[in-house]
């Protein structure tokens, strides 16, 4: 069950840096804790005007680990 919802610029700190808060928050919640929004996740996806999105297999790799909520859920 999803207990924690993670942000866009969460995200992205877990997925540039290995040794982040995050990823050690991450690493302490069981599989299945923790999502991602549809929206947060578009977010990370356009990228901003300052920065390119991650690279799409990081962002898939990611996404192995903390699902896409879709609308509704």
């Amino acid at each position: 069950m999803i207990r924690y919802l993670i942000d866009a610029d969460s995200s992205i700190d877990a997925m540039r840096i290995a040794a982040s808060p995050v990823n050690r928050r991450i690493g302490e919640c069981e599989v299945g804790e923790i999502g991602i929004s549809a929206i947060s996740f578009s977010e990370i996806s356009a990228g901003t005007q300052l920065q390119m999105p991650p690279p799409p297999e990081v962002i898939a790799a990611f996404l192995k680990a903390i699902p896409v909520l879709e609308f509704g859920e």
